[in-house]
């Protein structure tokens, strides 16, 4: 009982979701069925006093009178019906799940970056994503669909007791037999599902492989296209193996139960028939008992149904309500301190640790260092070294419960997350661009909202970026749509071209620090030697802070900090780096080798 109880609650938690978007819509899902009922009722007496009056002969206008009224209403109903159905209900479907939707959508925007380290959690989230548009609007229909069939079966009860009892008996068999076995295909189903997710993200991952242009080059050159089919016979193979051992399963229960719905109909027919011919019951009263028994099976199978169904409901409801429950564990205080992204700022970080979550050994181990209002920072080392990482904690993409980081002397939790991060201009080294304009990609905002100075100040970025030239040579210049997904004209940037407007999108953040992870990565050296003149002017009158492979680079910062395996092991300007002759000194002069 205590599991039913909470199964209940969980589905009306569902419902209350669609509630708060349209109390209206709800109210009237429960009552519009109810409507039509009296007609339904009306019906099953029609076909016993037609059948009657042909064998006693009633005169043929009172039987036409009456077949005409039915039909009149059933007209009406149908009419009314599809108007709902098709017109409003459509509608207002569509609308709530949209809202849905986007509800959803906020919220996972809201969620830890941690979230999506986590499998476990991924899996729950994308099986959330596959129900937030349906489950919703199921727990409705099950809901709604059950007071119908609650309200129906009262009222055909009332008319089998009046002409025979023991009917009943046949209209709770069958309901019986679908319940046993139902509970158990529900189960097995829901089983099957868990099952199979983690390998339709493989498999989905294969094909998003296959169909996006970025991997062509490789899978080609590479010969690669071998490996991920044969990856991809392995998963369809995993599959085929549980979906044939559930089909067998279900085959088994199925082929029982439908064994048994056959039986029971004709146990029906042959009472019936045999009360009829010795005249028990009237040839009217058969007729209407024969349709009217299954229909109240029918719905006494609804009536029982529900808490299968309901607890189908609340295996994904589960995963929906984790994903919209989920409290961030990155929040503001219930009053954060704002951080004023028009001055300059002093960072500050002390005996920084970091594991990441699941992870048994820290990425970071005890880093501390100071830096001042307008500094720039080169921040070296290689792969793994925990750069990015670094920078990721000072912008609290994660929060570490070793050390702190502190901004003006205030720890940055102390802060709003919004004030925090608007005093940061970005760009990643995993940056990613979109298929929508260049300008919607550079400022993420809808190009007929953009004021003239906002594309002023884009048109400056593009230029610091590198960008300039290749969107001259576009016709619609900034307005060109990117990628070929919606637009078979649209343009594909090569790998320095797209690092290039990861840079435009940070050089027109109006911030106060600017971010840098490995900003010339992907680009050759003439276009490295421009860039990094351009970022270290756009980046007058702001504090810097750059990753670079290339210590070469580091000579124009004013303080470079080495990192290596998560610690910092040298730092100071280049210069004292050099005459310390140390780590960093056989670095630089191992890469200035290759060009000398």
């Amino acid at each position: 009982m205590k599991e039913i109880i909470n199964v209940i609650k969980i589905n009306f938690k569902g419902l209350k979701h669609i509630w708060d978007i349209n109390k209206g819509y709800v109210i009237l899902s429960f009552i519009w069925p109810i409507i039509f009922m009296p007609i339904q009722l009306f019906e099953v007496y029609v076909i016993k006093y037609v059948t009657d009056g042909l064998v006693y002969g009633t005169p043929f206008a009172t039987l036409l009178f009456i077949i005409i009224s039915l039909g009149l209403l059933k007209l009406l109903r149908n009419f009314i019906g599809n108007f709902y159905n098709k017109r409003y209900q459509v509608i207002k479907n569509e609308e709530i799940e949209q809202k849905l939707r986007l509800n959803f959508l906020k919220k996972v925007s809201s969620l830890d970056i941690e979230c999506f380290d986590n499998a476990e959690f991924y899996d729950k989230y994308v099986k959330a994503l596959q129900e937030a548009d349906s489950r919703y609007f199921q727990v409705l229909g099950h809901l709604s669909n059950f007071l119908y069939s609650l309200i129906t079966l009262c009222a055909y009860f009332s008319l089998i007791i009046s002409l025979d009892g023991f009917l009943i008996v046949f209209a709770v068999l069958p309901v019986l037999v679908t319940l046993i076995f139902s509970g158990k295909q529900n189960k097995m189903s829901f089983n099957f599902g868990e099952e199979t997710v983690p390998i339709g993200r493989k498999v989905n991952y294969i094909m998003r492989i296959f169909y996006l242009s970025n991997y062509a080059k490789e899978i080609k050159l590479n010969r690669a296209g071998g490996f991920f089919i044969d990856k991809l016979k392995k998963y369809y193979n995993e599959y085929n193996v549980k979906l044939k051992k559930f089909g067998i399963d279900e085959l088994k229960i199925t082929l029982l139960e439908h064994g048994l719905s056959i039986v029971i109909p004709v146990l029906l027919q042959i009472y019936l028939v045999a009360k009829t011919a010795f005249g028990l019951l009237s040839v009217g009263s058969y007729a209407a008992l024969e349709s009217t028994t299954w229909q109240v099976s029918g719905y006494l199978q609804s009536v029982i149904q529900i808490i299968p169904q309901l607890k189908q409901n609340s295996r994904f409801l589960k995963n929906l309500d984790e994903i919209l429950e989920y409290e961030p564990k990155i929040k503001d205080k219930v009053e954060p301190k704002v951080l004023d992204k028009k001055i300059l700022h002093e960072i500050s970080v002390k005996n920084l640790t970091f594991t990441y979550p699941n992870n048994e050994q820290p990425t970071l181990h005890n880093i501390s260092m100071k830096i001042k209002p307008g500094e720039k920072i080169a921040i070296v080392g290689y792969n793994g070294a925990g750069k990015s990482t670094f920078i990721k904690l000072l912008m609290r993409l994660y929060d570490t419960s070793i050390g702190s980081v502190k901004i003006d002397g205030v720890d940055i939790k102390d802060y709003s997350q919004d004030s925090l991060r608007d005093n940061f201009g970005v760009a990643f080294q995993d940056f990613q661009y979109y298929a929508y304009n260049l300008a919607e990609n550079i400022l993420f905002k809808e190009s007929d909202k953009m004021t003239n100075a906002e594309e002023t100040k884009m048109n400056q970025a593009v230029e610091y970026a590198g960008l300039k030239d290749k969107i001259d040579t576009f016709n619609a210049g900034i307005y060109t749509m990117l990628t070929k997904e919606f637009d078979s004209e649209g343009a594909i940037l090569s790998g320095g071209e797209t690092q290039k407007l990861a840079l435009a999108r940070a050089f027109v953040k109006d911030c106060s620090i600017l971010i840098l992870d490995e900003p010339t990565s992907a680009m050759d050296p003439i276009a490295e030697d421009k860039l990094y003149k351009n970022m270290f002017k756009i980046a007058e009158g702001k504090t810097l802070i750059f990753i670079s492979h290339k210590l070469s680079s580091a000579k124009m910062a004013d303080r470079v900090f080495l990192f290596e395996n998560g610690r910092i092991i040298e730092s100071g300007s280049h210069e004292e780096l050099m005459e310390l002759n140390g780590k960093y000194a056989e670095m630089f002069n191992t890469q200035s080798s290759y060009y000398s």
